[in-house]
């Protein structure tokens, strides 16, 4: 059964997110911090005003499992340079302190295999915080190197960031032909070598819990 936007638990319950950012926007930030750089507590995002509808939408670019109205976690929908916010009392817009990831960071989720033996997987849906050496699409194909730029920015890159912008350390050849969610799609993906389909989506397990 697909799951409701306002189910929970807010992560899926394979593993805990990474508290730290890949990217200077921390788009794929699914941690657990839940008050601005200021010390002042976030409120939830559905009770944000005047508009509900908007908070809903906000919703919809999270790349959580499952969202509930309890939901108060520091999130970057809409993929504002500044990093990851959110609403504190009186509808205030506040920035979120979330540092960089460091490279054990990283390799805590791109190990060959996880913490019961199991084959890399994703922690979270949409999982653009995957770092893991999957290079082929769900249908067998083969993915092409990031730095080809094999058909430049699609439709859903930033329009505001570079093409190189949308990677780690603005270098799309470090990611070689991983599976990578640089733009927040589903679930990871990568471009393949047919120009009428351009990029498939990577068949990455989420992961099963740990012991």
């Amino acid at each position: 059964m697909q799951a409701s936007l306002f189910d929970s638990p807010v992560i899926h319950p394979s593993a805990v997110p990474l508290e730290c950012k890949i990217t200077q926007e921390g788009s794929e930030y699914a941690g657990s911090v839940d008050e601005a750089a200021d010390g002042e507590k976030c409120e939830p995002w559905l009770a944000m005003t005047p508009n509900r509808n908007i908070a809903l939408q906000y919703l919809l670019w999270f790349p959580d499992f499952g969202v509930d109205s309890r939901h108060k976690l520091c999130r970057n929908p809409g993929n504002t340079r500044d990093g990851p916010w959110c609403k504190t009392k009186r509808d205030k817009i506040s920035l979120c302190k979330i540092h960089f990831c460091s490279e054990e960071d990283k390799k805590s989720v791109s190990k060959e295999k996880s913490a019961n033996g199991n084959q890399e997987c994703r922690q979270t849906e949409t999982e653009t915080e995957y770092v893991g050496t999957m290079r082929k699409t769900e249908t067998g194909k083969n993915c092409l190197r990031w730095d080809s730029q094999p058909y430049g920015k699609l439709d859903d890159f930033n329009p505001d960031l570079t093409y190189e912008g949308h990677f780690l350390r603005n270098d799309p050849s470090a990611e070689e032909n991983f599976c990578r969610n640089p733009t927040s799609k589903e679930r990871p993906w990568c471009f393949v070598d047919d120009a009428a389909r351009k990029w498939e989506f990577c068949d990455i397990p989420l992961c099963p819990n740990h012991p």
